[in-house]
């Protein structure tokens, strides 16, 4: 059986150690910071670590269903993705992530951000807290 996304990318330990510098990276960024500005950032880092818990193996990625993962969609257009998806390559490269691991997280990035755009108004109930809650 294929391990969970997390697990392939070291745990939680180590995603939770990326999750807090990249949130931290995204508040500073000035592309993102507007976003950022005045949210409760350990909440977002816990949501963004969440994200990772509940992210298929990658191999399930690539035929997933948006909807699947609508509920996490973080509503970002084109300019503040392509912000955060900058910001996420670099905070995993620092991190020492492989380009194979960096390519997955970016993959489930993408995933994420298309099903909140491909959902429909009325999202289907999640086990997760919605990025919409935080980052609207």
């Amino acid at each position: 059986m294929t391990q969970p996304l997390h697990q392939q990318l070291g745990g939680l330990p180590r995603l939770g150690a990326v999750v807090d510098e990249l949130v931290d990276r995204h508040a500073a960024n000035p592309a993102l910071a507007p976003r950022f500005r005045g949210q409760d950032l350990p909440q977002l880092k816990a949501l963004s670590l969440a994200l990772f818990q509940s992210a298929p193996p990658l191999a399930e990625l690539a035929g997933l269903e948006t909807p699947e993962l609508a509920h996490v969609g973080m509503r970002f257009d084109a300019q503040e993705f392509a912000a955060v998806v900058d910001d996420v390559i670099v905070t995993l490269r620092e991190h020492g992530y492989r380009p194979g691991e960096v390519d997955a997280v970016v993959q489930l990035l993408r995933h994420a951000n298309q099903g909140f755009r491909a959902a429909p108004a009325r999202a289907p109930a999640a086990a997760l807290p919605s990025w919409r809650l935080v980052c609207s």
